[in-house]
């Protein structure tokens, strides 16, 4: 009687397992389907290829300048370095520049030391020492000029108030990300252009795109035209230099695949 009931409780238990085992085995048949279904591409697919083009004149001129002053303080730099700090920004306001276009990239004070060397009776002399002449304070900024025209009169007011060292020209797209997307929807748009005339060619009907992958996108700046302000002959009569941004190019390239019935 006992083992009867042993052999009925391992027959329930063996059923009870092998409908276990049936369940994750038909579930995971489902999942391997619709995994397959997800990743099947159909074989039946154009492809095409488009690229576009666009030409954007930089909008926005940026220049870093310097203010460097030696003293005998770390005090007394700080303060002549504060004071045509101070005219600087004036300039700044003045031109309607903004705040958030004026960027502190680098500030220091530090010790400035001379060689010394002592009395000797013949040359080379090779007893010297370092001694302490004064302190060195600078800061640097980084500002955009937002109105292209005004920015050789701003540099000639820069160095009017003292600036020391004005360099880092560089003409920007304030939008580039904007012309870069209307360039690639010129491609994409190109690129179904390419795709329906094959279509048309083997006299079929796209459906659906099934892939879609960026080929290239170039933004192509002219760095020769960033490095220097052109000149015109106002300048030889002294009415100052202009600032001539050039054209900079923005490609884009992409390939777009079409399933077709």
């Amino acid at each position: 009687m006992l083992i009867d009931r042993s052999f009925r409780n391992l027959i329930k238990l063996t059923l009870v397992s092998l409908i276990i085992f049936l369940l994750f085995f038909a579930t995971s048949i489902v999942l391997d389907i619709k995994i397959k279904e997800k990743s099947y591409v159909s074989q039946k697919t154009v492809t095409g290829r488009g690229s576009a083009e666009i030409k954007a004149i930089p909008n926005v001129v940026s220049i870093n300048f310097t203010i460097k002053k030696t003293k005998k303080t770390s005090d007394e730099a700080q303060k002549e370095m504060t004071k045509i700090i101070k005219s600087a920004l004036r300039v700044l306001d003045k031109n309607d520049i903004e705040k958030k276009d004026i960027k502190t990239l680098d500030y220091s004070i530090r010790p400035k030391y001379e060689k010394v060397f002592s009395d000797c009776q013949e040359l080379p002399c090779k007893d010297s020492k370092e001694v302490l002449v004064g302190y060195v304070a600078t800061q640097s900024f980084t500002v955009k000029i937002r109105e292209i025209s005004k920015g050789s009169g701003i540099i000639n007011q820069l160095n009017v108030a003292g600036v020391d060292e004005i360099s880092g020209l560089d003409f920007i797209i304030d939008s580039i990300d904007e012309v870069k997307n209307n360039a690639r929807l010129q491609a994409i748009i190109n690129a179904k252009v390419e795709a329906q005339e094959t279509a048309k060619a083997l006299n079929v009907k796209l459906k659906r795109i099934v892939k879609y992958q960026d080929e290239e996108n170039f933004y192509q700046p002219y760095a020769m035209q960033r490095l220097a302000t052109a000149t015109r002959t106002a300048e030889l009569k002294g009415e100052g230099s202009q600032l001539f941004p050039s054209e900079e190019i923005v490609r884009s390239s992409v390939l777009v695949t079409y399933e077709f019935e």
